[in-house]
């Protein structure tokens, strides 16, 4: 008896050790077993802001992707591409029954889209340090 007591009471105490490491070193864990992951179509819930010369619904459509582009994302089951060369939308293709309405998930996209929006506004003087707080650039929501 005094074995399994022992033995039960390593098991709890690296069963706590395992649950502090996780809160402490990854505290998004707990938060997506209760919330669950992100679906990868977004349902458009939640706290958001809507950007300004984002495109709305009516606007110009881009052109159909060059043939041998659009076999490739076809093949390789691509959602959205959209090609933007100046400002302006040239190229637009959706596949796998997704529409320019829907609002797909751009889970770690984003971290590579927001780093290269980051330099060109630092090289084209719009941010003048990388050091300075977000809010000035975004409001005091951010």
């Amino acid at each position: 008896m005094q074995k399994l007591k022992r033995f039960l009471t390593i098991v709890l105490l690296i069963f706590s050790a395992l649950v502090a490491g996780i809160v402490v070193f990854a505290p998004q864990v707990p938060i997506l077993l209760r919330e669950g992951f992100p679906s990868e179509v977004w349902d458009g819930t939640g706290r958001y802001a809507r950007i300004d010369g984002a495109r709305r619904e009516g606007a110009k459509r881009g052109r159909a992707l060059p043939a041998a582009a659009q076999i490739r994302f076809d093949d390789t089951g691509g959602r959205a591409m959209l090609v933007d060369q100046g400002g302006k939308l040239i190229f637009e293709s959706y596949g796998q029954g997704f529409e320019p309405a829907d609002r797909l998930n751009s889970f770690s996209l984003v971290k590579s889209l927001v780093g290269a929006l980051v330099i060109r506004a630092l090289a084209d003087e719009r941010v003048a340090s990388l050091d300075d707080p977000l809010a000035l650039y975004l409001g005091p929501d951010a």
